[in-house]
C-alpha cells in the first residue's frame, strides 16, 4: 500500500524554509524603512541649511560696512545691506539656531530639525583702505536633531562668500 503525502519531517523542513524566508524578508523591510527615514531626515536638514546659507549669502554679496565680534572667527556679523539696512547675523545659543537681525528686530533662520553647535564668521577686506574685496567665510557646525539616535549625525559646512560692491570708502 502506498500512502500519498508528506512526511512529518518534509513538512517540518518546509515550514523552517518558509520561516527563514519570511524573516528575511522581514529584516530586509525593517532596514530599508530605516534607511528611508534617516535619508529622509538628511534631506530635510540639507535643505534648511541651504535655505539659511543661501540667504546670508545673497544678503552679503550685495552688502558693504562691514564688522565683526572678531574678524578671525566672530560669532556673529554685522553689515549694511543693500537696502541700507543694518543687519547683523548671529547665533543664539540658547535657541542654538541662526537669527537674522535687523532694525533690533529678530527672526529665527533655522529650523527645529537642526541644533546650531557652532558659528564663525570669518572677515576678510573689511577696512576700505587694505585694497582687499570684503569676504566673509561662514562655518557652521550643527547636528540633527530628528529621528532616532541612531539616524542622528553632526557635520560642520563652510561657505565663503565676497561681496560685489567695490570696497571704495564707503
Amino acid at each position: 500500500m502506498k500512502y500519498q503525502g508528506f512526511t512529518l519531517a518534509e513538512s517540518l523542513a518546509a515550514a523552517f524554509v518558509f520561516i527563514i524566508f519570511i524573516t528575511s524578508c522581514l529584516t530586509l523591510y525593517i532596514n530599508i524603512h530605516s534607511t528611508q527615514r534617516a535619508l529622509s531626515n538628511f534631506s530635510l536638514v540639507c535643505d534648511d541649511l541651504s535655505f539659511t546659507i543661501e540667504k546670508m549669502s545673497r544678503e552679503i554679496r550685495m552688502a558693504y560696512r562691514f564688522s565683526s565680534t572678531n574678524p578671525n572667527g566672530g560669532d556673529e556679523i554685522s553689515f549694511t545691506n543693500s537696502r541700507g539696512e543694518n543687519v547683523t547675523y548671529k547665533l543664539n545659543p540658547s535657541r542654538k539656531r541662526i537669527e537674522r537681525v535687523v532694525n533690533g528686530e529678530s527672526k529665527v533662520l533655522t529650523s527645529e530639525n537642526i541644533e546650531v553647535e557652532d558659528l564663525r564668521f570669518y572677515l576678510t577686506g573689511e577696512n576700505t583702505k587694505d585694497d582687499l574685496q570684503p569676504k566673509v567665510t561662514i562655518s557652521i557646525k550643527f547636528k540633527s536633531t530628528g529621528g532616532k539616535e541612531s539616524e542622528k549625525y553632526e557635520k560642520t559646512v563652510q561657505v565663503s562668500v565676497s561681496s560685489r560692491q567695490l570696497d571704495m570708502g564707503l
